[in-house]
């Protein structure tokens, strides 16, 4: 544009580039700035009349944490030389360490030393000509992230467990905060760090000893950046041991074969879910193992001779990489026993178990009438039960004899005479029945039993009562025309003259019987029948 000159003043006028090139002192007025101008060899073109400077926005933070802040400062008739400045609440005007002029808009400041205590911050912008322009409340501290979660371990686990931890905690009072992991820093392979959250998680690697990984992660809001250091303490996994010692778990007799259950187990120190497996060899028929619980149960098939199972078991703890730790095992299952005592001695057990014993004690005698009934002798008791017994160790027996028929006239002590001999095993005794009465019509009363030592008793009977006779009468089979064991006990055995043994009663409901009542004493050289001898069997 060509420069011009005013009619009246004579000062030329122009757009900024018409300005003249050799116009020292020269006044000009520039169209496109809008102001009057003059040049100097100092500063070259200035405006001849300053006009305040007018402050319109500010961009960028300033940074607690670094306790400074670059700010770009837009706005109207910045010249050369104009100073940026702060003013707090608290009404101190705090200088920028630095004001770039870049332009008539535009102003680079760089602030420190101002607190967030004084917040808000009003920025003014002051040229040469102490004219100055401001806008209010333009500027705020950034508050920096402030730790909660100490620094230090974050907890010790075991490798190849899974973990989750607590989110890192921080507080901001004015920014959303978020966190990454510092430059050079990392986390255990596996192991990653969400960065809303700060929660830490994954799978621990496979160690060969102990290992303590220690990283730092930055808490940051955009602005301020607080790094704090953490570590993970990583021990190896150790494997399961054994509790059950190896060798027989169990040895299963043939009374106890249903539903027979026995257990090996293991423990782990880091309460890791274990797995229990067959490895080799064989179980008893028809058992199986829980791999859960380690329980080997089931119903086991009979055999004909004592057999051996044996097998190894294993046990893991599932860490990926961590061996399956065996032992070996048996189970010993038995051949049924069964033995019947006679006569009176020792029994030495071969096994230690729980033995069923059968006791009935001996019959008594028949006794002889003075022309009246003579009474059948009574039955022995009758007893069975479980009776614990130790391997190798001996029991003394007496299996009890029968009663002897009475050849006594008029005896009236068949507490003693023609009384049937106790069976005894141990601490166990199934009494003998009495002798029977000659009195009219009295009767021999049956045995009864002690169970002192059985774990369990399965039956336990007294011996039933004689029943009458009348000279060569019946004697009593069981009882007299009673209930026995909920059965009906009527049949009699015949009597014969004394001295031929009158038929000894049987076993009835599994009840010992007495002898039958004898002739009258008329007929003296003959007695009443002689009862059953008794009967002790053992079994396990």
């Amino acid at each position: 544009m060509a420069i011009r000159k005013s009619s009246s003043s004579g000062i030329p006028f122009g757009n900024t580039a018409g300005r003249p090139t050799a116009a020292t002192g020269q006044p000009y007025f520039n169209g496109e700035a809008n102001r009057l101008e003059i040049y100097t060899q100092a500063s070259g073109w200035q405006n001849i009349i300053q006009e305040v400077p007018g402050v319109a926005s500010i961009t960028g933070n300033y940074s607690e944490a670094t306790n400074s802040g670059t700010i770009v400062i837009a706005g109207t008739n910045f010249v050369a030389g104009a100073i940026a400045s702060a003013i707090g609440t608290n009404g101190v005007e705090v200088q920028a360490q630095s004001t770039t002029y870049n332009s008539l808009v535009q102003l680079t400041a760089v602030f420190t030393g101002l607190l967030g205590t004084h917040e808000p911050y009003d920025i003014k912008v002051t040229n040469p000509s102490n004219l100055f322009g401001m806008i209010p409340d333009a500027l705020y501290v950034n508050a920096s992230p402030v730790w909660v979660t100490s620094s230090g371990s974050l907890g010790t686990f075991t490798e190849q467990v899974s973990i989750t931890l607590s989110a890192l905690s921080t507080t901001d009072s004015d920014s959303t905060v978020t966190y990454a992991l510092a430059s050079g820093s990392s986390l255990p392979s596996g192991v990653t760090l969400n960065s809303s959250t700060g929660v830490i998680s994954g799978t621990l690697p496979n160690i060969a000893s102990q290992t303590t990984y220690t990283f730092t992660i930055n808490a940051t809001d955009g602005v301020n950046i607080i790094p704090r250091s953490f570590s993970i303490l990583s021990n190896v996994n150790q494997l399961p041991t054994w509790s059950t010692a190896a060798g027989t778990l169990a040895t299963i007799y043939d009374l106890s074969r249903t539903n027979y259950s026995v257990s090996a187990t293991a423990s782990d120190n880091e309460s890791d879910t274990l797995v229990y497996s067959l490895v080799s060899g064989t179980l008893p028929p028809s058992m199986t193992l829980n791999t859960s619980t380690g329980a080997i149960s089931g119903t086991t098939s009979a055999v004909q001779t004592d057999t051996t199972y044996s097998f190894v078991l294993g046990v893991s703890d599932g860490i990926t990489g961590n061996s399956v730790v065996t032992r070996s095992f048996n189970i010993i299952v038995k051949a049924p026993f069964t033995q019947t005592l006679s006569g009176s001695g020792t029994f030495t057990a071969t096994d230690t178990t729980t033995a069923t014993l059968e006791l009935l004690g001996g019959g008594g005698g028949g006794g002889t009438g003075n022309g009246a009934w003579a009474g059948g002798g009574g039955g022995g008791g009758y007893l069975v039960a479980r009776y614990n017994v130790v391997a190798g160790q001996s029991y003394s027996y007496s299996v009890g004899s029968a009663g002897p028929g009475q050849t006594v006239c008029n005896n009236s002590n068949h507490t003693t005479i023609g009384k049937g001999g106790d069976s005894t095993f141990g601490t166990l005794i199934a009494g003998g029945g009495e002798g029977g009465n000659y009195l009219g019509g009295d009767l021999g009363e049956g045995g009864s039993n002690t169970t002192t030592g059985a774990s369990s008793v399965i039956k336990n009977y007294s011996g039933q009562n004689g029943g009458h006779a009348s000279g060569g009468g019946d004697g009593s089979r069981g009882g007299s025309n009673g209930l026995y064991n909920g059965e009906s006990v009527s049949t009699y055995g015949s009597g014969a003259p004394g001295g031929e043994n009158s038929l000894p009663g049987a076993h009835a409901s599994g009840n010992g019987n007495g002898g039958a009542g004898g002739p009258s004493c008329q007929t003296p050289t003959r007695g009443g029948g002689n009862g059953t001898a008794g009967i002790i069997k053992i079994s396990y």
